[in-house]
């Protein structure tokens, strides 16, 4: 189902892509991973540069899923890395698979908040040029943007994946970062060993995790692993 167009805009603010609105079936979605996790052997490879089969991209989709805010995915900012997800003709898609995965996962295990996306969805139909009636048939209506305009799908989907605002160098982020660590609760051990390991100490995870707490989610799941312990640049981000 076709919708009317719009456009989108990457970290480049002069670049601008058009796009339309549609409602797919979900299961006609090829996203880069399985619901398993595991690499989707009909993706293109070359188009997912974030490995999701992480620990930390798991335990985002996750949470993305129980707590799934319905606008987040439907209201759209014309911006790439947000909103509907964007797919090429042929169903692929190229930006929002970490969303479509959290909605997939929704559905299968936290239906309230799946049926809230549906009412959500189709009170938002008229905004988008799309008939309620014309999703009769379809068992999973998802929103999505489809790209009209023409690109270098790799480059594209690279450029979808960037921040759209400025990351922040390793000084700045340790300036701010030294205004939310509370080094009180910091545990050091009477025997000299290197910080490395003392922050790896069982003795120091609520000390890691106030630490942690103060931090946005999307950051906070970059510097730990599968099982939230900090990886290596958690530590050196500590470090820092």
């Amino acid at each position: 189902i076709i919708g009317r167009e719009t456009v989108a805009y990457g970290p480049d603010p002069n670049k601008v892509y058009r796009m339309r609105y549609r409602i797919v079936e979900m299961e006609d979605l090829i996203p880069s991973h399985t619901d398993a996790f595991a690499p989707n052997p009909n993706y293109p490879p070359e188009l997912q540069p974030r490995i999701r089969e992480r620990g930390a991209a798991r335990l985002a989709v996750q949470k993305m899923s129980r707590d799934l805010v319905p606008e987040a995915l439907i209201q759209d900012s014309q911006a790439l890395d947000r909103g509907p997800m964007i797919i090429g003709g042929d169903h692929v898609v190229e930006s929002g698979n970490g969303r479509l995965l959290a909605l997939r996962l929704a559905q299968q295990t936290n239906p309230e908040r799946w049926q809230a996306y549906q009412q959500t969805l189709r009170d938002a139909l008229p905004q988008f040029g799309i008939e309620e009636s014309s999703l009769s048939g379809i068992k999973n209506p998802v929103l999505v943007r489809e790209r009209v305009s023409d690109v270098d799908r790799v480059r594209f989907a690279a450029e979808a994946n960037q921040p759209a605002v400025a990351v922040m160098s390793p000084l700045e982020n340790a300036l701010q970062d030294a205004g939310r660590i509370n080094f009180e609760a910091l545990v050091v051990p009477e025997v000299t060993q290197s910080l490395d390991v003392t922050l790896r100490q069982s003795s120091n995870r609520p000390f890691i995790a106030r630490f942690l707490g103060t931090l946005p989610e999307n950051e906070r799941n970059s510097l730990v692993d599968a099982v939230g312990d900090l990886n290596l640049l958690g530590v050196q981000r500590v470090k820092a």
